[in-house]
């Protein structure tokens, strides 16, 4: 029950925090660009998940092969040396990608996006439940923390675009 609250607590902070900073437009991030090992320093294991994109002052990972619950993806991106998007970082790479552009969403530009993903946002409505970016269609839901979905870890501080 204390768990549920302090988690409860955590993700109106973070939601909170992240609604009220001021957002960036998606043409200053940045195009998506490919990035090896050696020109970036993210971890070993941050690497081994495939190909690395780079969107503004974050390295975006390759997608981990397994799905897990909410918890588990959390706890999977911290060991790599990663972090899980934030769901305004999910949005706003649904605008780099061409989200509510007249070309339209451009899934193809990051690899790998087919399904559901993760991302480190609760939700203020139930504690049972945190966003995730749908990556076929480039916007954001709410699902059960205990459904398993895709993992996709980020390199970068949580600043700067909110």
């Amino acid at each position: 029950m204390i768990l549920n609250f302090v988690a409860l607590l955590v993700s109106v902070f973070l939601t909170l925090g992240l609604q009220t900073g001021v957002s960036a437009p998606a043409d200053s991030i940045g195009p998506i660009d490919p990035v090896l090992m050696e020109d970036v320093s993210v971890s070993k294991e941050f690497a081994d998940l495939g190909s690395m994109h780079r969107i503004g002052d974050r390295v975006w990972s390759g997608v981990h092969p397994t799905r897990m619950s909410h918890e588990d993806a959390s706890s999977f991106c911290q060991s790599v040396g990663g972090r899980l998007p934030a769901r305004r970082e999910y949005e706003l790479l649904a605008k780099v990608m061409g989200a509510g552009s007249d070309a339209g969403y451009q899934r193809q530009l990051l690899p790998d996006m087919d399904g559901s993903f993760w991302a480190s946002t609760g939700s203020l409505r139930n504690s049972l439940t945190a966003y995730c970016f749908r990556g076929s269609h480039g916007d954001t839901g709410v699902s059960y923390r205990h459904a398993m979905k895709g993992v996709r870890c980020i390199w970068g501080e949580l600043r700067g675009w909110f």
